[in-house]
């Protein structure tokens, strides 16, 4: 039998070969190519950071116009309603009592309809609010015309246009005085040339000192709640309003624990402002104080609504510290891997950041 032979197959392996060197342009080119990626992946950064910020404010601006529409539908039904039972009122009394009740009811019942409790975005809470107050004083101003043209309906068509002018002068800040001065003046007027007697004139001159006083006081309610309350408290006009004077004397407490309240919050907010900020949790601690309530004629349920607003206040120093230290970071965070954020932050803001918001700064 034949033998056959065998190979053994051999195969060589080629050597390491050396280093090959780039020529300067290959070199650029690679350098070219990383600058470009890396000024895509700001740009990208970019853009999304802008389109977020876009979308969010394109969603702000929708709830403004919701609300906006809201708002114009809700005044124009509330002065329709107002218009159809403020002239459906037999005397000067069920039209001061209507009125006084359909502007006590149109703030609380708008803020329902639009939910304002419910509202999340700090910009659209606040914008609501801004609009609950607009709308609230244009229907003030609305119902405040209105009335005192439905009561020109209840005297004399002569005696009535002079009251209506008065009382459409104090409700725009005319001097209360001369125009109780030229109303009285013309109605002795129409009695001397015989036109209503003594008792009639007496009947007259009464009702329209009471129209214009309230008027006065209507106005200084909205315009200048301070005199407002001095008047009321003094008594200045308890000889015109006679039994209605207690109903102001009730507004007036309203207004002067709101005027305490807004005062004693700014007095002990400024003892407590130092470098920068605002010390609130030692403001709180202040204002509910025993010697701070007493020296101040505060009641503890004022105390404790001037420390619900310090509360609230601390929140949003915090947040405005945290978001002015976030402005530095994300910027920075986009640009490279990794940070310090206390190196990266100025000596003033880590300072800041450590008494406004410590839980923040130690993340």
């Amino acid at each position: 039998m034949p033998r056959i032979p065998t190979y053994n197959r051999q195969q060589s392996v080629p050597g390491a070969g050396g280093n090959v060197p780039m020529n300067s342009s290959g070199i650029a080119a690679a350098k070219a190519m990383g600058n470009a990626v890396q000024g895509f992946t700001n740009e990208f950064a970019d853009l999304v950071t802008k389109q977020a910020e876009d979308l969010r404010q394109r969603d702000i601006a929708i709830e403004k116009v919701n609300l906006s529409n809201m708002a114009r539908e809700y005044s124009i039904e509330q002065q329709a309603n107002y218009d159809t039972n403020a002239n459906a009122t037999k005397s000067v009394l069920e039209l001061d009592d209507y009125s006084t009740q359909s502007k006590k009811q149109f703030n609380d019942n708008f803020r329902k309809a639009i939910g304002i409790e419910n509202i999340k975005h700090p910009e659209v809470r606040i914008y609501a609010e801004e609009l609950s107050g607009r709308i609230h004083g244009e229907f003030i101003g609305y119902t405040a015309k209105k009335q005192s043209e439905i009561r020109t309906a209840f005297t004399d068509k002569a005696i009535g246009d002079g009251v209506r002018i008065s009382v459409e002068s104090v409700m725009s800040g005319g001097d209360v005085n001369a125009n109780l001065k030229y109303t009285e003046d013309m109605i002795k007027e129409f009695n001397k040339k015989g036109s209503i007697n003594v008792d009639q004139a007496t009947d007259a001159t009464i009702k329209a000192q009471q129209e214009i006083v309230k008027a006065h006081l209507e106005y200084l309610a909205i315009n200048n709640k301070k005199q407002f309350v001095q008047d009321i408290e003094t008594g200045k006009w308890n000889h015109i309003l006679g039994r209605e004077s207690k109903e102001y004397q009730k507004q007036a407490k309203t207004l002067n624990d709101e005027q305490k309240e807004t005062e004693a919050l700014d007095i002990v907010t400024k003892a407590h402002a130092k470098e920068g900020y605002i010390d609130y949790v030692g403001a709180v601690s202040t204002v509910l104080s025993p010697d701070f309530i007493k020296r101040h004629e505060l009641t503890m349920n004022q105390a404790q609504n001037i420390a619900s607003s310090l509360n609230a206040l601390d929140k949003a120093q915090s947040q405005s510290a945290i978001d002015e230290v976030n402005q530095t970071l994300v910027p920075l965070a986009l640009q490279r891997n990794g940070l310090n954020k206390q190196s990266d932050l100025t000596p003033a803001q880590w300072i800041k950041l450590n008494k406004v918001a410590p839980e923040y700064s130690g993340k």
